[in-house]
């Protein structure tokens, strides 16, 4: 009886493990490649080695890339939805202030 009861257990922490594991997967549909893309759309001239700072964020569920890009004197500091490419946040100051 004891040996059943530990399966038991066992199966069902294993069960809620693998339910709680796919709440955590990744959503994004847009690559790192196509985020960074968007973001050098809207600075002409800029390339990929302006780009300073890039990662992935989750924020309460929302993933989004952000990242700084430095480019002819400026500072652009964005953020991009992670899911369909819409730049969130969009920030330029002279890198000398």
């Amino acid at each position: 009886m004891k040996k059943k009861v530990l399966i038991c257990t066992l199966l069902t922490s294993l069960l809620l493990l693998c339910a709680c594991s796919d709440n955590t997967k990744n959503p994004t549909t847009l690559s790192e490649v196509a985020a960074q893309n968007i973001a050098l759309q809207e600075i002409p001239g800029a390339t990929a080695e302006n780009i300073k700072v890039f990662r992935l964020d989750n924020d309460n569920g929302l993933f989004t890339y952000e990242g700084t890009i430095i480019y002819d004197d400026q500072k652009y500091e964005f953020e991009i939805d992670a899911t369909d490419g819409t730049i969130l946040e969009w920030n330029m100051e002279p890198i000398y202030d």
